[in-house]
């Protein structure tokens, strides 16, 4: 079974409810072939400025071991989260497949970003991006 590791921002209620709902279309087609790793929901912790360093440094050391054991790491790139940019580079690094949402018709994105991984503009293409990776 391959495992996916979805980055993405989610610090305010639309990045939340967005990033779940990728999550949830591909647990609903995939859940026979991928596991997905969610930061926030597999963690249980969204860190905020009170947030302990202890907090943060099991949050940081679970994000990189889901990034480690990962075959596949799905973006939400939109709001060009750094921590986001930042698990796009360590993916690139680790010379894994990495298919990209960048939905936002406003602008383009940042050169590094766009040839660092497949980018696509709707969660569709994201699940047909993927299917292909199996």
């Amino acid at each position: 079974m391959k495992r996916i590791y979805l980055a993405g921002p989610f610090f305010n209620l639309s990045e939340l409810r967005f990033t779940e709902y990728v999550a949830n279309e591909i647990k609903a087609r995939f859940s026979d072939r991928m596991t997905v790793f969610v930061p926030h929901q597999d963690t249980g912790v969204i860190l905020t400025p009170r947030s302990t360093p202890a907090e943060r440094r099991d949050v940081f050391q679970g994000d990189i071991d889901a990034m480690n054991a990962a075959d596949i790491y799905v973006l939400l790139l939109d709001n060009e989260d750094s921590g986001t940019c930042f698990e796009m580079g360590y993916g690139y690094a680790r010379g894994l497949p990495m298919v990209a949402l960048w939905s936002d018709v406003r602008k383009v994105p940042n050169l590094m970003l766009q040839q660092s991984a497949t980018l696509i503009a709707t969660v569709e293409t994201l699940l047909d991006e993927l299917e292909k990776l199996l």
